[in-house]
């Protein structure tokens, strides 16, 4: 069986990984005209994250709430 999404943390990485800072937290917002798009307005850096790509959703709809972890700057 092939593997589409990688599997989700449990809850108490994720709650770890947002009080250490490694975590951001926001309400997800997929773009209206291009689905594989989106964006977490996260008040812990006080801007949006884009999210490119269903993959990197991760199973996530628009207005579900989600923990996102930024990528290398590279």
């Amino acid at each position: 069986r092939k593997v589409i999404y990688n599997e989700h943390k449990p809850m108490s990485e994720i709650t770890s990984g947002l009080l250490r800072g490694l975590l951001h937290q926001g309400k997800l917002r997929v773009n209206r005209f291009n689905p594989f798009e989106a964006y977490v307005g996260s008040e812990s850096i006080g801007d949006e994250i884009i999210i490119y790509g269903r993959a990197n959703m991760n199973r996530a709809f628009d207005g579900d709430i989600v923990a996102v972890e930024l990528l290398p700057p590279e």
